[in-house]
């Protein structure tokens, strides 16, 4: 085997292609996480301003919220999930696909005070974190 061979099986191996995710999709895992915490789906809502798309179609973001009113329930100003895919975008930019969930605080629901991230694509799959 000479080298150029394995520098071509080394490069092929790393550059996997991106995994997309349809809104469905990302919907669905949204809610399982959501659900593990106790909220449950009737207290989330779907905002179409926080929802972006590349120019072939696919979906790179997409935030999803509490109700106020579950919120304040988990005693917290606001709680709200991020979908975004791996690379950069409008939206953002991660160095994978993943789920986070951010806190916004009492004072200032708008304010995120914690962020963290709940899942993450491996292998094609979400993987709860």
């Amino acid at each position: 085997m000479t080298t150029e061979n394995i520098k071509n099986i080394a490069a092929t191996s790393v550059e996997k292609a991106e995994q997309f995710f349809t809104k469905e999709q990302v919907i669905r895992e949204i809610v399982q996480i959501a659900e593990g915490i106790g909220i449950r789906t009737r207290d989330l809502q779907l905002t179409p301003e926080k929802e972006s798309h590349d120019s072939a179609g696919n979906l790179t973001y997409l935030s999803i919220k509490a109700t106020p009113e579950c919120a304040r329930r988990k005693e917290e100003g606001s709680i709200s999930y991020q979908y975004l895919l791996k690379g950069k975008h409008e939206s953002g930019e991660s160095e994978s696909t993943i789920i986070m969930i951010s806190y916004g605080s009492m004072d200032a629901p708008q304010e995120v005070y914690f962020s963290k991230i709940v899942a993450e694509v491996r292998g094609g799959e979400f993987v709860k974190l």
